[in-house]
């Protein structure tokens, strides 16, 4: 009798426990595949104005985000964790629980639970959740998984001006209505163009909006300069930016049907998040001098090349060591070290004499409300 033909009737004997046997790797292996999805570590930009990175350990029921990669802040979303019934055919919405707050340096602080809540599942929940955090946090920056991006596209060529908002998740996206481009409550507070203070608008039209240089808040005049050049219509539109930074158009708020479906190449869009190639030298230069002080968040984005990075570096280090100090953990990449290792020592010593940064100041370190900054 032949090799195979012994092989046959072996499996045919035991085909009951082959079978067995199978089904019992399959699960093994099922529930290994679906542990390997969880937890997913990703990160999404804070916009409008950008204002950091939040970066996100998910567990699939629950989730930790920090903006510094230090402080983490814990959320529990499975609304079963807390004994509340639904009130006839009412369903009721459940915010997540916040289990606490935990950082490499002070451990795990915890957030007071309502009595209504289950304790003994949240808390299985929260430690589960906090073993993740303590095992993936090493790894931040996390990729950034916002592909889907709302831009405010200029009122002449409908290519996109300013970056409004994004989305990881298509699921997630918004209808495309207007909302006008900010810099923010910090920015608003601390700005000052350097060339504003030197230079006159160059033409009547802008001088009557722009009075008095010295007098005006020069984060509000270049907000008004950024939201003028989207015209008296304004259009958004969805784009989805590819593995080589590419744009696909979706929804658009207009009813043009030719933005729709329509490839840009990656250089069409700005990537320091909003135009700074303008005709009028006024705003050219003051578009300069705010990504010169924006710089130290605009270092924890991650798809520009060296020299651009190199350049924000040196803008960074010179004006803003306390706030580069903040977030050089989540930065992907450093290019002068020396520069980067010279604005920390600096901020140690400012932090020392009791000097805080804007960063620091922001209340809660998982979700930083867009107008402060």
């Amino acid at each position: 009798m032949g090799i195979l033909s012994q092989i046959g009737d072996f499996l045919a004997w035991n085909k009951g426990y082959l079978v067995t046997k199978l089904i019992f790797i399959l699960e093994k292996n099922v529930e290994l595949l679906m542990n390997g999805l969880f937890p997913h570590c990703y990160s999404q930009r804070m916009l409008n104005p950008f204002r950091g990175v939040m970066n996100v350990i998910d567990t699939g029921e629950a989730d930790a985000v920090s903006t510094d990669g230090k402080i983490w802040t814990l959320y529990l979303r499975d609304s079963n964790l807390q004994n509340i019934a639904n009130d006839g055919d009412m369903n009721i919405e459940v915010p997540d629980i916040r289990f606490g707050i935990w950082s490499a340096e002070t451990g795990l602080k915890r957030c007071p639970l309502l009595n209504t809540m289950n304790y003994d599942a949240i808390q299985t929940a929260g430690l589960t959740l906090l073993d993740s955090v303590k095992y993936h946090a090493k790894d931040v920056p996390f990729n950034l998984a916002d592909h889907y991006e709302l831009w405010l596209l200029d009122k002449y060529m409908d290519l996109p001006l300013a970056l409004l908002h994004s989305e990881c998740f298509k699921s997630e996206l918004s209808e495309p209505e207007h909302r006008p481009w900010t810099t923010g409550m910090l920015c608003r507070q601390n700005f000052q163009s350097p060339y504003l203070h030197k230079n006159h608008p160059d033409n009547d039209s802008q001088k009557n909006n722009f009075h008095n240089n010295h007098s005006v808040n020069h984060a509000q005049w270049l907000t008004e300069q950024i939201n003028s050049a989207a015209g008296n219509q304004p259009k958004v539109q969805w784009f989805l930016r590819d593995r080589d930074r590419n744009g696909l158009g979706l929804k658009c708020s207009s009813t043009h049907p030719q933005l729709e479906g329509r490839t840009l190449p990656k250089h069409f869009f700005p990537k320091l998040l909003i135009n700074h190639d303008w005709v009028n030298q006024t705003v050219n230069s003051v578009v300069k001098d705010y990504l010169g002080w924006h710089a130290p968040w605009l270092l924890l984005l991650q798809h520009f090349g060296d020299a651009t990075r190199s350049l924000l570096e040196k803008m960074a280090c010179k004006q803003q060591a306390l706030a580069v100090d903040a977030q050089q953990q989540l930065y992907p990449k450093i290019i002068n070290e020396k520069a980067m290792k010279a604005a920390r020592v600096e901020a140690t010593m400012r932090k020392a004499n009791g000097e805080v940064s804007s960063h620091q100041r922001n209340i809660d370190m998982a979700y930083l409300a867009a107008d402060y900054f």
